[in-house]
């Protein structure tokens, strides 16, 4: 069912956003982070230069392309990883937190997915959407961060 959502339309986080997302996550070193719709790789790059192994789903493939190029560029392919597919297709269990920039359209279908494979624990970010019926549990301005 989720598969057949169309994706978002690309719009990045901007660069105070995307510190924010990975700051209110309290990730450590060794945790693993999925990005939702990676787009150009700011998110990613910016949990990995934390020292969080950092993933991205990206269907885009000028994106992908643009992503992997910035991480290449800023040194962090070792620990910096943009697969060119649909974040419908991962796993949400890998992790132990997604971020997320999606439309309002594809907040209930993802809230699904999420409670069916992540963790008890997983920590989420999402900036400026809300899922229809999980709490965050703190906000920063648009920012809203929800545990399973």
């Amino acid at each position: 069912m989720s598969k057949e959502l169309p994706g978002a339309i690309y719009e990045p986080s901007d660069y105070s956003s995307a510190e924010d997302m990975i700051d209110l996550l309290g990730l450590q070193e060794g945790d693993s982070i999925l990005d939702l719709g990676a787009g150009d790789g700011r998110v990613v790059m910016n949990a990995a230069s934390r020292g969080i192994d950092a993933f991205g789903s990206e269907i885009d493939p000028k994106l992908v392309a643009k992503s992997r190029k910035n991480i290449a560029e800023n040194g962090l392919s070792h620990i910096a990883t943009i697969y060119q597919r649909s974040f419908w297709e991962e796993d949400f269990g890998k992790y132990n937190a997604l971020t997320i920039f999606q439309s309002p359209f594809v907040m209930g279908p993802l809230q699904e997915k999420i409670l069916r494979e992540c963790k008890k624990g997983t920590r989420i970010v999402s900036n400026t959407w809300s899922f229809p019926d999980l709490k965050p549990v703190a906000t920063r301005g648009k920012i809203k961060v929800y545990i399973i």
